[in-house]
C-alpha cells in the first residue's frame, strides 16, 4: 500500500475517527486505525466494537492495499505535520509516514485481524436531516440521559421518526428533555422508526456532523443504526433489553408537581422563564420535590 494526499484533506478525517480508536486496552487491534487505499480514494476506520467510524479522502494511490497504524500516534503525526503532501507506505507490518517536516515509522498489525464493520445491506432508510440541526438537538437533550448503566434504556437517546418529523428524547426518570425537528426529509411510504441509541454514540454524531450543514442520512436495522454523510459513516449498536419508558407517564397530571415548557436553558425558576411555567396537578415523592419537564419548542 502506498498513497499521497494533502494534509488539509487528511486532517479532518483523522480528527473524526481519533476519539473512538485507542479506547480499548484489552484488545490491541482496537487501538489501531485500518487504512485502505483503492483507486483515487483512501479510507480510515476505527472501532471499539460499539461504535465504528469510517471516513474517506481523495488522494494519489500508487499501490492499492491495506494497513494499520496506532490511532493515537498517527493522529499526533498528522496534527504536527506542516501543510502540504503526506506520503504513507506500508513496509511489511510497519507504516512509513513522510511529511514536509519529518518522517516516521509506525508499528502496525495484520489488517486481517481488524474487526469487520457491518454494511447493513438490508437497512431501512429512516430519514435525512441537516447535520447542524441534528447536532444542536442532540446537545439540548443529551444532558437529561442517565449516566448509570443500571437501566441501559435510560442511558441512551430515544429517536422516533414519523411523518415529516424526528423526535429526540432523553430521561433519567427524574427529568425529561424532548426535541422535535421538522421537516425531516422522508420518502413516501417509509414506515415510522423507533430506536434507542447509546448516549456516547449520539455525542460522537454531534461532534462529527455538527460542522457544516451537510445532509445526514439515517439508516436503521434490527440492532444497529447508521448516520451517513458524503465522506463519513458512523455505525452504532442500537436498542436495549427493555423498551423505552412512556414519556407521557413521566409527566402525568395530578397534584403537587411543577411542569415547565420552555427552551430548557438555565434554571426553570429563572425570571425570564417563570412566565412560561405553570403549576399542574400530579403525584410527587415528597413535600420538597418539584419535577419539571422541558420541551424544546
Amino acid at each position: 500500500m502506498k498513497f499521497t494526499c494533502l494534509k488539509e484533506n487528511l486532517f479532518p478525517a483523522i480528527e473524526a475517527i481519533s476519539r473512538v480508536g485507542g479506547r480499548a486496552t484489552t484488545l490491541p487491534i482496537l487501538q489501531q486505525t485500518l487504512i485502505e487505499a483503492t483507486e483515487g480514494r483512501i479510507s480510515f476506520t476505527t472501532t471499539d466494537l460499539e461504535i465504528a467510524i469510517e471516513t474517506w479522502v481523495s488522494g494519489k494511490v500508487d499501490q492499492p492495499g491495506k494497513g494499520t497504524a496506532p490511532t493515537a500516534l498517527f493522529t499526533q503525526l498528522i496534527t504536527q505535520a506542516l501543510p502540504g503532501k503526506i506520503s504513507v507506505e506500508r513496509k511489511s507490518a510497519a507504516l512509513a509516514v513522510k511529511t514536509e517536516n519529518f518522517s516516521s515509522t509506525l508499528a502496525g498489525f495484520d489488517p486481517a485481524e481488524f474487526p469487520i464493520i457491518p454494511k447493513l445491506a438490508s437497512a431501512r432508510r429512516a430519514g435525512t436531516i441537516p447535520g447542524e440541526t441534528l447536532a444542536r438537538a442532540i446537545t439540548q437533550v443529551l444532558p437529561a440521559a442517565a449516566t448509570s448503566d443500571v437501566r441501559p434504556e435510560l442511558s441512551g437517546l430515544y429517536l422516533e421518526f414519523g411523518g415529516r418529523a424526528l423526535t429526540l428524547a432523553a430521561t433519567d426518570s427524574f427529568r425529561l428533555a424532548e426535541r422535535t425537528l421538522t421537516p425531516v426529509a422522508r420518502r413516501e411510504g417509509e414506515k415510522p422508526e423507533k430506536v434507542i441509541v447509546p448516549a456516547r454514540a449520539m455525542s460522537e454524531v454531534s461532534r462529527i456532523f455538527g460542522v457544516g450543514n451537510e445532509e445526514i442520512e439515517v439508516l436503521v436495522e434490527k440492532a444497529q443504526i447508521v448516520f451517513q454523510a458524503k465522506n463519513t459513516r458512523l455505525t452504532s449498536r442500537s436498542g436495549a433489553s427493555r423498551p423505552y419508558p412512556n414519556r407521557q407517564s413521566l409527566c402525568r397530571t395530578g397534584e403537587g408537581r411543577g411542569a415547565c415548557r420552555g427552551s430548557g436553558k438555565g434554571n426553570p425558576r429563572h425570571p425570564k422563564r417563570r412566565r412560561r411555567c405553570r403549576r399542574v396537578r400530579g403525584d410527587h415523592a415528597g413535600p420538597r420535590l418539584r419535577r419539571c419537564r422541558y420541551r424544546y419548542l
